[in-house]
């Protein structure tokens, strides 16, 4: 051995040069691979590929209520996510979400969604402009703020009622245009159909509450949807958590603790699964268009079950939500611009793909464009993984509100075997409000005031 390695000052310093390196390297691999940053979402609200293509980047959380979002926000624990468009009014009155790069999403030159949205849908974003007047301790902003400065649409959902009459004989209910919930529920139970299942999304069943609202010792009900009109205060929630507690006993004849006739649960999947299932006793349920278009298409989840089992209505007051992409204000801006393009080719790829003539929307173009894209010449057939807001859709079937995607779906998606259209499935598809009902923001202090009591109301 040479003389040199026996020294003491020689062995310690390469001990020394050796541990450095070996704990740099664990702190490069612990930077490279385990720190990522939060992406919530709900749960399978976006398909296979691109859940994997976004946490490769980002670190992919799906919460059960909107509420865990909300809080992983605030605490900066998420960096970005899909939220809803009550929720974002609230974060942004707060100063808690950044303002959309557009550019980054659609293009270059590109400074707000307007003209890639369906007319109904900016019309829905503007409808809160007047809720965007002031911050959350009512200080006038200096220039009002747009829902759509800090919120990129998604996907648009309408809640309907869909019953499984292969589970009853096939027995089907006339439903006239302006039957409530209450009387079309009242016709199901009386059709005998068994048991209910409800989303347990608390906003939307006070706004179904309000349909048949209680004036006095619950002996008289008043539809007082429109005068409400989504909108929940100290001096409203309890009569519309009650009004809707009554609402399902009353027309179908059971209580929340009867679990042999109702199930309550905050997944629309297991909603959907227990719909459809031949052994569940699940034969009506009051849900998303989206997921009762997923229901329709029952072979494709179960293939005992044909397609069409499934009949869906719309009640007399439609009630809306709308989806989209936020990011945290605390998220630094040059951290975010790496992963804008992960965010945008796990959810909007694609879009860029719309034509204007004139400045306007031109669906023929947009429409053969999109069909150039994603046609595969060896199957003949269109092939909805190329593009990811098509993946997208395939998964979840919710209501477009992108105009290239919106006309492409309605062209091609319908289309049955012998080349007819599905007017049935269309009918769940499509929007057919020129004008929406939004569910209007409140503070996350009522907000968690009014969930306390409607979870301990709903138990009783």
């Amino acid at each position: 051995m040479l003389k040199f390695l026996k020294k003491p000052w020689f062995i310690i310093t390469s001990i020394i040069i050796l541990l450095i390196g070996f704990f740099t390297s664990i702190a490069c691999i612990k930077l490279n691979n385990l720190y990522k940053p939060s992406f919530y979402n709900y749960a399978s609200y976006i398909s296979a590929n691109n859940r994997k293509n976004l946490e490769k980047q980002l670190d992919y959380k799906e919460f059960g209520t909107i509420n865990e979002f909300n809080v992983a926000i605030s605490r900066n624990q998420a960096a970005a996510g899909i939220g809803t468009d009550s929720q974002a009014i609230q974060l942004i009155k707060q100063d808690k979400l950044k303002k959309i790069d557009y550019e980054k999403i659609f293009g270059k030159g590109i400074k707000t969604p307007e003209k890639f949205l369906t007319p109904v849908i900016w019309e829905h974003l503007n409808s809160y402009d007047s809720f965007l007047l002031t911050d959350s301790y009512g200080k006038m902003y200096e220039k009002p703020r747009h829902l759509w400065e800090y919120f990129v649409p998604y996907y648009i959902q309408e809640v309907v009622i869909a019953y499984n009459h292969t589970k009853n004989n096939n027995k089907k209910i006339k439903v006239e245009e302006n039957d409530s919930y209450y009387e079309i529920l009242k016709k199901l139970n009386k059709a005998n159909y068994k048991k209910i299942g409800l989303l347990d999304d608390y906003r939307n069943n006070l706004a179904i509450g309000s349909t048949r609202l209680s004036q006095s010792n619950n002996s008289n009900y008043v539809d007082k949807f429109n005068e409400i009109n989504l909108n929940v205060t100290e001096n409203n929630y309890k009569s519309q958590i009650q009004s809707f507690i009554n609402l399902i006993k009353d027309s179908f004849d059971t209580t929340f603790k009867n679990t042999k006739k109702l199930l309550l649960d905050g997944d629309g999947q297991v909603i959907l699964r227990n719909l459809i299932d031949p052994n569940s006793n699940v034969d009506v349920a009051i849900m998303f268009n989206g997921d009762a278009l997923d229901a329709y298409y029952s072979e494709d989840n179960f293939e005992q079950v044909p397609t069409g089992s499934i009949t869906v209505v719309s009640p007399k007051h439609s009630i809306y939500s709308l989806d989209g992409l936020i990011i945290n204000k605390n998220f630094d801006t040059k951290t975010l611009n790496k992963y804008y393009e992960t965010i945008r080719n796990s959810f909007f790829k694609g879009y860029e793909l719309t034509k204007f003539k004139n400045g306007k929307y031109d669906e023929n173009a947009s429409v053969q464009a999109l069909e150039k894209e994603t046609f595969d010449t060896k199957t003949k057939e269109y092939d909805y993984e190329k593009l990811p807001f098509l993946s997208n859709f395939d998964l979840i079937n919710y209501t477009p509100v992108y105009r290239i995607e919106y006309d492409f779906i309605k062209k091609h998606y319908f289309v049955n075997n012998n080349n007819s259209l599905d007017s049935e499935a269309m009918g769940i598809y499509d929007l057919k409000a020129t004008k929406t009902n939004s569910i209007k923001p409140i503070s996350f202090i009522l907000a968690s005031i009014v969930n306390a009591y409607y979870n301990r109301k709903i138990k009783e």
